[in-house]
């Protein structure tokens, strides 16, 4: 269950929900002009994503690496 919940898809998956719908939030009250709990979730959405990203990218630079060593390359 724990290697599920720190998975990169499911990273990915939670920034994007977290970022979309702080986001609405955020457009919906930018002329109140107040800080809300909203814009600190946007931030963090935007931090969980950003991981996310660079956990799936890490997963095809290894990819690419142990293919490039077995001489499996098939790509151009």
């Amino acid at each position: 269950m724990k290697a599920f919940i720190n998975g990169p898809y499911v990273n990915l998956l939670c920034g994007i929900l977290l970022v979309l719908t702080s986001g609405i939030e955020v457009v919906l009250t930018i002329k109140d002009g107040s800080l809300g709990a909203h814009h600190g979730v946007l931030l963090y959405g935007m931090v969980v994503l950003v991981k996310a990203l660079l956990h799936l990218r890490e997963g095809v630079v290894d990819c690419e690496e142990a293919e490039r060593v077995l001489g499996k390359n098939t790509g151009p």
